[in-house]
This record gives structure tokens, C-alpha cells and sequence, in this order.
């Protein structure tokens, strides 16, 4: 037998392929999650979002300042009443300029004033630090006594008729007035019947010019200060019967005519929603009801002005 026959060639020698094996970097450890779980808000172990933490932040650091801000006030109205009101009223201030709406509200009254001024000027009225109104210093000589008002302009009881024409006296303006402070209404129970302006007389049928608004009430109604002043006239004569006169400082009066009864005297000094005297019909006049009228540096002027919310309809 041939050897070469019967002999094997050795094979070469195999070797499985390995798998290749990632580095350690790149595995995962066990206990770490593939999708991490989002924080458990009922958890109080964890800490809270960052918005939640801000608002909180926030809410407490006002807390804080009007905690601060209420004591203050509280100090200061106790220790310096005066300084405190002043900041109460520029807190107020602050507070109603807040609106997203009210700067089309002051452009609009803006436009208005100045088209009011473009007429005649705006007469300013302040309260004083005595409580007594004060005007715009002017040139002329401050009179300690209110203009004569014409007897043919008594209030009338009755409906309110206008006038078709007539020629406007020396002693009336038409100008606007503010008055910057409160004031307290003449009656709690009143209803207009004549405004400020021309009218018919009510009983005479002729044009005038009423200087001052009607308002009909029970005989016998409460009439009220509507401001701090001193008593300068009261007594019963004339077109108004039983009237008074009310010297509020700086040439501001107020008439209260056609009385029932007259409670304050000439000389006495009321706080505005003092009771003055009594609604009645003295004079000349048609019904029950109280005759108001309004001057400022020697001129009548629309009462509406004074209570522009109660008395909008007479503009």
C-alpha cells in the first residue's frame, strides 16, 4: 500500500468569530432606567418645579411688603395723621391709574377740557388746609360778599321751561368748574325742576335767566351744608324768602333760598352735611322746594358742576 495514499493533509486550523464587545462607557448600569420617570408633584420628598417655586417666591415677597406697607400705614395714621392720608390718597391714585383703559379715558376728558377751554377757561376749586375752598390766585380784589343776585331770578317751584332767547347778565358764566374734594348734596330726597340757564319765568312767562337749579321736596325737608364755611347771610327778604349764604373761602358761596325754616345763623360755622334749615316756599316762589345756586369769584356758575354725578342731565 502506497503511504502517500493513506496520508491526510493537515487542515488548517478554524476559529469561531468573535462578537465584538462594547466598551464599558457605552452600557447601561443596571439600576439606571432607559426612560427616567418625570418627578412626582405629590411627592414632598422631591423639590418643586421651577415655576412653582417662582410663583411661591413671589406670592411671599408680596405678602411681606403689604405686611410691611400695613404696619407703616397703621404707624402713620396713629403718629402723623396728616403725612399718612397723603399717602393713602397717592396709594389710591396709583391703584385707579392702573387700568389698561383708563389712559384712552384721560385722553378722551383731555380732549374735552381742552375743547371747554378753547370757550372759556376751567375755574379749578380746592379744598384749603383749613377746609375751606381755594382758587387760582387772581389779579383782581377778593370781594368778602356775593354779587347781588337780580329778585327776578328766584327759584320757581315749578317745571322747568326754557327761554327761546334772551341776553346773559354780567354776573353768570358759563365756564366749566371743577372742584377737587367731596362735597355733600343739598337734600337726601329731591327731584330737578329747573336747571341753570335761560327759561321762561313761571309765573311772570317772561325770558330769563335762573342762576341757580330747583329741586322740589317735602316742606320741612333737611337742607345740608355742602361744604365747610361760615355763615354770611340769613335771613328772609327779597325774591328768596328764607335764604342763607355760605362763605366756603376764596370767593366760593353757596345760596340755599325759599326756606321753611332758617336752623344756622349769620356768623356760624358748619362742616359740609351740617343741617342748615328746612325745605319750604318762601318768597317768590310756586311750590315747595329749595332754590341752589353756586358763584365763584363774583360769578354764577352751573351747579351741575358740583355734583356732576347726580346732576349729569343738566349739562
Amino acid at each position: 500500500m502506497n503511504d502517500e495514499s493513506t496520508r491526510t493533509e493537515p487542515q488548517p486550523e478554524t476559529h469561531p468569530e468573535k462578537a465584538p464587545v462594547l466598551p464599558e462607557t457605552e452600557l447601561f448600569e443596571e439600576d439606571e432606567p432607559l426612560f427616567p420617570e418625570s418627578p412626582d408633584k405629590s411627592d414632598p420628598s422631591k423639590p418643586p418645579p421651577k415655576e412653582e417655586g417662582a410663583f411661591r417666591s413671589a406670592f411671599l415677597t408680596q405678602a411681606i411688603l403689604s405686611l410691611i406697607l400695613a404696619i407703616t400705614v397703621i404707624l402713620g395714621v396713629t403718629f402723623a395723621p396728616e403725612p399718612a392720608r397723603e399717602f393713602l390718597a397717592l396709594v389710591r391714585k396709583t391703584a385707579k391709574n392702573d387700568f389698561s383703559f383708563r389712559e384712552d379715558l384721560e385722553r378722551t376728558a383731555g380732549e374735552l377740557i381742552t375743547y371747554l377751554n378753547q370757550i372759556e377757561p376751567i375755574q379749578r376749586i380746592e379744598p384749603g388746609p383749613d377746609g375751606t375752598a381755594s382758587v387760582p390766585s387772581q389779579p383782581e380784589e377778593p370781594s368778602s360778599e356775593p354779587a347781588a343776585e337780580d329778585p327776578s331770578s328766584g327759584g320757581q317751584g315749578g317745571d322747568f321751561t326754557p327761554a327761546s332767547s334772551g341776553s346773559l347778565p354780567e354776573n353768570v358764566t358759563f365756564a366749566p368748574v371743577v372742584y377737587i374734594g367731596s362735597l355733600t348734596f343739598p337734600l337726601k330726597n329731591w327731584r330737578q325742576t329747573s336747571e341753570f340757564g335761560f327759561r321762561d319765568h313761571p309765573t311772570k312767562g317772561e325770558p330769563e335767566f335762573h342762576k341757580a337749579a330747583d329741586f322740589a321736596a317735602a316742606q320741612g325737608e333737611k337742607i345740608f351744608a355742602v361744604a365747610d364755611g361760615i355763615v354770611t347771610v340769613s335771613e328772609e327778604s327779597g325774591a328768596l324768602g328764607k335764604h342763607l349764604v355760605i362763605d366756603h373761602g376764596n370767593e366760593f358761596f353757596t345760596v340755599y333760598g325759599h326756606c321753611d325754616r332758617l336752623i344756622a345763623q349769620k356768623g356760624t360755622r358748619v362742616r359740609a352735611g351740617d343741617v342748615i334749615a328746612r325745605v319750604g316756599s318762601t318768597g317768590d316762589s310756586t311750590g315747595s322746594h329749595l332754590h341752589f345756586a353756586a358763584q365763584l369769584q363774583g360769578l354764577y356758575f352751573n351747579p351741575a358742576y358740583l355734583f356732576p354725578e347726580k346732576l349729569h342731565a343738566a349739562f
